[in-house]
């Protein structure tokens, strides 16, 4: 079907492929459908960010969003989790503060949180094989992706160029 690919590419009328979003392009999957060690994963890092800062409720993991963003994309507007139109649970999970367990592969980029739009931006440069965890007081942070460092992927990674982040959220069933 054209338009249409359940990932992260679509076809186009001409038969090429594309991002489905533009430069970046996202899908998101219910952790039911994939390996166990998906879960055990996320589960695995939120139990070490939670010795460290024990004000992180718990979470089932049980959503995971994928976003890949080529080296020319600019990266995802200011927003806050829980208007990203997921759904009504989503939205009711942001305010009670489940945590969004988040890594990334490949091309490294610039992150910028902030509470308050008037408040000025923090910002933090996220590394292939870094992983970042916000909940609890902070889940309902503003932020953005703000730039892609071309060629600051890993050498020997085997991935296509870009930035591929793994979002885990706790969600509905």
């Amino acid at each position: 079907v054209h338009g249409h690919s359940g990932g992260f590419f679509r076809v186009l009328p001409n038969g090429d492929v594309a991002l489905n979003e533009g430069h970046r392009a996202s899908f998101a999957e219910h952790i039911g459908n994939m390996a166990p060690d998906v879960q055990a994963i996320c589960l695995h890092f939120l139990s070490h960010a939670r010795t460290l800062s024990p004000a992180l409720p718990a979470m089932a993991g049980k959503w995971l969003g994928m976003k890949f963003y080529s080296p020319k994309s600019s990266g995802l507007l200011w927003h806050r989790d829980g208007d990203d139109g997921w759904s009504a649970d989503h939205k009711m999970l942001a305010k009670t503060g489940r945590p969004v367990v988040s890594f990334s592969i490949g091309l490294s980029c610039d992150f910028r949180w902030k509470n308050h739009n008037t408040d000025p931006d923090n910002i933090i440069r996220l590394d292939s094989g870094d992983i970042l965890v916000f909940g609890g007081p902070s889940r309902n942070i503003l932020h953005s992706v703000t730039k892609i460092h071309a060629a600051t992927a890993p050498k020997g990674l085997k991935m296509k160029d870009g930035r591929l982040n793994l979002t885990y959220r706790h969600g509905g069933d």
